[in-house]
């Protein structure tokens, strides 16, 4: 459903909405998670019996974390599960790389999730395979941005709209723990190995209301490579779950209003 007035009329619900004007979108819902880490040379890495949940209009969502062999960065350049998944965006920095793949509506299902890369080798991977619902389903995820830096916090402006999910990823080469930031809730917080200077991988998501702000604290100065995309909701109308909007104007300007519904 949507609502029409005047731009004057309705600039704040418009601005709060990210411009989706009165549009109702359900909640994106977090099903499940699987996650890996190590440090084995090779060109590729499997996870096993990762489940795509059963959920509505679902989104199969897979971050992953590696550092290369020396200063050269590891790119995957494919992953699988089931079908050849969707690169929604990646980076690399000083040897270290981060990725996001998806598939929309995957079949209920658990399946083995594969990870190759070209044309270096990685040296040590961190990688989480989400299962969401209620996303989206023709334009499931918004666009990747990254930063790269050094020090002891992170900070990513990831934006977006009325109830998306906001998901970063990051690569730190660091042996100690890092803190999720306020709001956040942590996907993956994971070492390669013990080591100092090895790879640790950390996701976290996050509803938000626009622009959604992700930071972590980190245990110690490090070099790190942070990117992250905002994953969009499918409106409230859908065929699912039928939901009622209700919009009331207090005082209204005497004119003409149009309400469309669909």
């Amino acid at each position: 459903a949507e609502v029409f007035g005047t731009w004057s009329d309705l600039s704040a619900d418009g601005t709060a909405s990210g411009g989706t004007y009165g549009r109702l979108n359900k909640a994106i819902s977090f099903d499940l998670l699987s996650t890996s880490g190590a440090a084995v040379p090779w060109e590729n890495f499997v996870i096993n019996w990762v489940d795509a949940g059963s959920g509505n209009n679902r989104l199969l969502l897979a971050v992953i974390i590696s550092k290369g062999t020396g200063a050269v960065a590891a790119i995957p350049e494919n992953a699988v599960w089931g079908t050849t998944m969707t690169k929604g965006g990646s980076a690399t920095s000083g040897g270290l790389s981060i990725a996001v793949f998806y598939t929309v509506n995957p079949a209920s299902t658990s399946q083995a999730f594969t990870v190759s890369y070209s044309p270096a080798l990685f040296s040590e991977y961190v990688a989480a395979v989400l299962s969401l619902s209620n996303v989206h389903q023709t334009v499931p995820v918004g666009s990747f941005i990254s930063t790269s830096g050094a020090g002891t916090s992170i900070s990513l402006d990831i934006p977006g709209a009325m109830q998306d999910m906001a998901v970063d990823i990051v690569a730190l080469l660091s042996a100690l723990t890092s803190t999720v930031g306020a709001g956040q809730l942590t996907v993956v917080n994971r070492k390669a190995n013990s080591t100092a200077g090895t790879l640790s991988g950390l996701a976290s998501r996050e509803h938000g209301t626009g622009t959604v702000n992700m930071a972590w604290t980190l245990g110690e100065s490090a070099s790190f490579l942070s990117g992250g995309v905002a994953i969009k909701p499918i409106e409230a109308n859908a065929p699912d779950s039928p939901s009622t909007l209700t919009y009331a104007i207090t005082n209204p300007p005497l004119g003409i209003y149009r309400v469309l519904v669909s």
